[in-house]
């Protein structure tokens, strides 16, 4: 419970001191501006004896004649902001009233005084407080902004008005921004105010709140309040910075965690909205900007490989000129696969700075540091679930324990879900939805698709091939290649070629050739020549394999699977003549052994292409894109991610301090999920 004292406080009075030096025009709104939003509060307006001082002299006190909370002094000599604010502080204001220091290129807004005195006053340990701004470093609106700040304070403003709904009534923040601060006059009676080793100016306002906090004392930011900070005119640019340097060294040396601090603030601490601030006013970005993530391509060729790049390069066809699109990829991915010279925004996870209003992953997200870059950057997330096999295998999960919480944490936070099967989403909401009431997310079954292949027929002159099968699969027990080579090693002369996990030969008819070594030409031969196609994987997604042997116009051997029988009945509904099921491995000997007939009458296989894959994602998106943003759920999202990745960037070592200090932090991780289930 507060003190009777501590309450009393809140009905104190307040003295604003507006050091002047130069600028009439940024001068003159400034004091229009207090006379309509300051109330009877004392007004000091100190001439610091600039170049313009018996002009500014005589303009000022035309405009306060009538004004008698305004008061006005002019220093017989420059003394400099600092030691401006000091003296009005402690001997020109005789009260006992809070200060406000202002600075003269600023311009107070209704309720700004009323609004920092209230978040003053919410506790005890609040000691400065700061309002919004347009252009005031960690105040400012939208937070990040590369353009010029001067040109966009109106935007600002209004910006801010519709972030109120969103943001708390104040945030604790590492330091304040000097050009307005409204101070409790007990924390100048115990600390004194700024230290004139600072001189003209720059980083006395970090000094002063890095001492009090040394006392447990807090500098906060008022979200409710704003005041525009236009272009400072008292110094050139090239006069500003040399102050800086040179006053940021002595601030180093004081508080060399000072920086630290500060980065931690903008890395962990700020409120998701201030985050995509920019993202929620129409007209600083009038064209949704979508990063579309790659950075989890093998550096040879396989299943999510060829889905990944061809839904990219076709959604990039199709949507470029109605979104911004960036590709996040990894530097070695870009060059193996060329994407640096095919489209113009490609970044890297280390360097990437933009926000973004959508995120979409053509693939689950594995990697915590991945999912937590996309939630740092991205308004939104997509993420395509191609099958959670690395969940229910036992021999995979045990390399990276932590994927399987990867996988349950994008499924909670994606605002949507693109499965590319009933099978998938089916098996996902067993796996994760049943046993822990989960509720899946806006989602829609995408199939796979094709490329176009008008020319087949020219291609493709003898369907037959020549007299061995292919099994297709790669490394992985549940694709089966082993099993099938055992069986067909079992049929006397039956020659086959399998692609698995080893470049092994298998008796004198079977030759197996290692996933990934094989050129994609030879692949393009090995399917257009075989008899006919084995595929006898017990667990898949999708299974572009079926849709690559058809489109050879190959008979094909099938597990009989879920995702199979989806496919059967629907898509491949036509060419389910060109379809063998078998339910086990003593089933395809038998149908092996009986050498099928590998004719295809039905002409030439057509299938959706990736045209369409992209066009039916696209529109996906726009759906998700054109959802209202649920503040609650995104900063639970942006809390519990980042309330992770601080425990995980946490330095640990192989001493045994450290291993305790890991031991620990698994032990926090491993209570945090048994929460969220």
């Amino acid at each position: 419970m507060q003190s009777e004292n501590f309450i009393e406080g809140t009905k104190g009075k307040t003295s604003i001191v507006v050091p002047v030096y130069a600028d009439w025009n940024s001068l003159s709104k400034c004091i229009d501006s207090l006379i309509l939003f300051a109330g009877d509060e004392n007004v000091y307006l100190i001439n610091d004896n600039g170049p313009e001082a018996d002009s500014l002299e005589e303009k000022i006190k035309n405009k306060i004649k009538d004004k008698l909370n305004f008061k006005y002094y002019r220093n017989e000599q420059n003394l400099g902001f600092i030691k401006t604010c000091n003296r009005a502080v402690f001997e020109l204001d005789n009260t006992a009233n809070d200060i406000l220091l202002l600075n003269s290129d600023t311009e107070v807004t209704e309720g700004f005084l009323e609004e920092l005195r209230s978040v003053l006053y919410l506790n005890e340990k609040h000691a400065a407080c700061c309002p919004r701004s347009n252009n005031a470093s960690l105040l400012s609106i939208p937070l990040f902004f590369k353009g010029d700040r001067s040109a966009i304070a109106d935007e600002s403003f209004e910006l801010f008005s519709k972030l109120k709904t969103m943001l708390p009534k104040f945030s604790i923040i590492p330091t304040g921004v000097g050009f307005c601060m409204l101070i409790k006059r007990s924390i100048i009676n115990n600390f004194g105010l700024f230290d004139e080793i600072y001189g003209k100016g720059y980083n006395e306002e970090n000094d002063f709140c890095m001492r009090i906090n040394e006392y447990g004392f807090t500098t906060v930011m008022a979200n409710h309040a704003f005041v525009y900070h236009h272009e400072s005119k008292s110094f050139g640019k090239s006069q500003r910075e040399s102050l800086d340097k040179t006053n940021y060294k002595i601030l180093k040396n004081r508080y060399p965690y000072y920086s630290s601090i500060v980065d931690q603030y903008f890395k962990h601490e700020i409120h998701v909205a201030d985050n995509f601030s920019a993202l929620f006013s129409s007209k600083l970005h009038n064209k949704s900007k979508i990063l579309f993530c790659v950075p989890h391509l093998n550096k040879s060729v396989n299943g999510t490989v060829n889905y990944a790049l061809n839904l990219l390069e076709n959604f990039y066809n199709l949507f470029s000129h109605k979104f911004e699109i960036h590709v996040l990829t990894l530097p070695q991915l870009s060059e193996i696969y060329g994407l640096g010279k095919k489209y113009p925004d490609v970044v890297f996870p280390d360097t990437v700075q933009d926000k973004y209003d959508l995120a979409i992953m053509p693939s689950q997200i594995f990697n915590f540091h991945l999912l937590n870059l996309i939630n740092k950057v991205a308004l939104r997330m997509v993420i395509t679930f191609q099958d959670i096999i690395a969940t229910r295998c036992n021999y995979i999960v045990h390399k990276d324990f932590f994927s399987k919480n990867v996988f349950e944490l994008s499924l909670k936070h994606s605002d949507g879900i693109i499965f590319i099967s009933e099978t998938t989403k089916s098996d996902t909401e067993a796996f994760f939805g049943t046993p822990y009431n989960f509720v899946l997310p806006t989602n829609k079954i995408i199939y796979h698709g094709t490329k176009n292949k008008s020319d087949q027929s020219a291609e493709v002159k003898n369907n037959a091939g020549e007299s061995y099968a292919l099994i297709v699969g790669n490394s992985f027990k549940h694709k089966a290649v082993n099993e099938t080579i055992k069986v067909l090693s079992e049929l006397e002369g039956f020659k086959a070629v399998a692609i698995g996990g080893a470049n092994k030969q298998h008796g004198n008819f079977i030759t197996e050739y290692k996933s990934g070594t094989l050129s994609e030409e030879k692949f393009k031969s090995l399917y257009k020549n075989c008899n006919y196609i084995i595929y006898p994987s017990f667990y898949e997604g999708f299974g572009l394999p079926l849709i690559e042997a058809l489109q050879e116009r190959k008979n094909i051997f099938i597990n009989d699977t879920s995702v199979n029988r989806e496919l059967s009945n629907g898509l491949l509904k036509e060419y389910k003549q060109y379809l063998h099921f078998f339910s086990d491995f003593k089933h395809l000997k038998e149908l092996l052994s009986a050498r099928p007939d590998p004719k295809w009458d039905s002409g030439d296989f057509k299938f959706r292409t990736w045209n369409d894959v992209a066009q039916e994602t696209g529109e996906f998106l726009e759906q998700i894109l054109n959802t209202p943003i649920q503040i609650e759920k995104l900063n639970k999202r942006w809390k519990e991610l980042t309330s992770l990745a601080i425990m995980l960037e946490s330095p640990v070592t192989n001493s045994s301090a450290k291993k305790k200090r890991l031991k620990k932090i698994k032990s926090k991780i491993k209570r945090f999920f048994s929460k969220l289930v």
